[in-house]
């Protein structure tokens, strides 16, 4: 049995159902349904087209261009044809490709207003071009006054030239067109954070998460609020925009902000924490060592760690075990030892000691990671017990990525 009921097998009707299925999110199936149009009439440009926008959904932006390849060569005066390959082309870092589609597709449709909206984004995005970006976006809302992403992208190409009162205007519009579309209330929050409206920007970005909470949105939400100060709130948004989006690197980086801000301000309040020197046989190697610590290469935005370092003989030998007794200062929940191990390994791998929970447990961690360890359990974004948890078999931490945390 085909799949138009029993119906004659067509190319048409197979690829009238491949668009059904696709539009339903069935990629498998519906892939299934082009191939089979192909098989039946090879030269049937509408279905080289559909099977490329599958291809594309699925992965397979290589296999979509040559599908569209072919739909053109069968079909070159077909404007949707050359706007779906210029954003395949756009999207692929071949924005020269790209525009000469979108120049082809307006002169076989010189009416054609997606057409002018795509080149208009790639103007904006790829090569910057800001103002010849609005002349596009300007045309594709005269083609088509509802535009609403014409509006949208037209809004981010004035911000780009500092028009942030007209960027807001546009804005306004977009919304006002498609009021369940979240990607415009993140672009108007973010409208809103560059004219100080960090009260209205927080609503906007609120109303994005309501319509889709994704990692960015929370992230994005995450900066007006510390912007405002509220550096538990983004830390929090933060968190949760982690959890949602684990692989982005925009959202990793803004954690590091929050993060960062959030131990300097704890800092002023805190004492720098102790690092003990406890063998005293090779001068050079305690030079390297502090080298290191005070100039991580692993550490990301800057990340430091905040020592005091002892180098005083009276404690040549001292144990973890002894440390608690050594040091009477409530204020400290743990400290460094560099002993004869620390010295005389390359990874220079430093003893920590706790001093509150269960003093005198210990772990250690190499001197490029240090910073890690004593900027969370300094201001107690961690505790002890979880670093001591992500040693390796040696007892000795080496970071975050090491053991698979982000």
């Amino acid at each position: 049995m085909n799949p138009m009921n029993q119906q004659p097998e067509t190319a048409e009707a197979y690829c009238k159902c491949g668009e059904a299925k696709r539009i339903k999110g069935d990629l498998d199936g519906a892939l299934a349904d082009f191939n089979r149009a192909i098989e039946l009439k090879p030269d049937f440009a509408v279905a080289y087209n559909n099977r490329a926008l599958i291809k594309k959904q699925k992965g397979d932006p290589k296999g979509a261009l040559e599908d569209y390849d072919k739909a053109i060569a069968l079909k070159p005066d077909i404007a949707q044809i050359f706007v779906n390959r210029g954003a395949l082309r756009r999207v692929s870092s071949d924005p020269d490709g790209a525009l000469t589609d979108f120049d082809r597709a307006i002169e076989i449709k010189p009416d054609f207003h997606e057409a002018y909206n795509y080149r208009g984004e790639t103007r904006r995005v790829n090569c910057y071009q800001f103002d010849e970006a609005i002349t596009d976006f300007d045309k594709a809302i005269e083609l088509k006054p509802d535009f609403a992403i014409a509006y949208n992208n037209r809004a981010l190409a004035k911000l780009s030239k500092g028009d942030r009162n007209g960027a807001l205007s546009d804005c306004d519009k977009a919304i006002s067109l498609k009021p369940d579309q979240p990607l415009y209330y993140v672009n108007r929050g973010e409208v809103k954070k560059h004219l100080g409206d960090f009260v209205g920007a927080l609503a906007d970005f609120d109303r994005a998460i309501e319509l889709k909470p994704d990692g960015l949105t929370w992230s994005h939400r995450a900066m007006i609020k510390y912007a405002q100060g509220d550096l538990d709130g983004a830390l929090n948004d933060c968190d949760k925009a982690i959890q949602l989006a684990p692989n982005s690197n925009t959202v990793k980086a803004r954690r590091n902000l929050v993060l960062k801000e959030k131990n300097d301000r704890a800092r002023q309040e805190t004492e720098n924490t102790l690092a003990l020197r406890t063998d005293f046989s090779d001068e050079a190697s305690w030079q390297t060592l502090c080298g290191a610590i005070q100039n991580p290469k692993n550490s990301s935005d800057d990340f430091i760690a905040y020592v005091d370092f002892v180098n005083d003989k009276a404690f040549e030998g001292l144990t973890a075990e002894q440390l608690p007794s050594f040091l009477s200062d409530d204020s400290q929940s743990f400290a460094f030892i560099i002993d004869k191990i620390t010295l005389s390994n390359s990874e220079h791998p430093v003893l920590v000691v706790d001093l509150q929970d269960e003093p005198g447990q210990t772990f250690r961690v190499i001197a490029s990671e240090l910073w890690a360890v004593e900027n969370n359990l300094s201001i107690a974004n961690m505790g002890f017990e979880e670093f001591a948890s992500r040693v390796d078999n040696d007892g000795v931490f080496r970071g975050f990525q090491n053991n698979g945390d982000v």
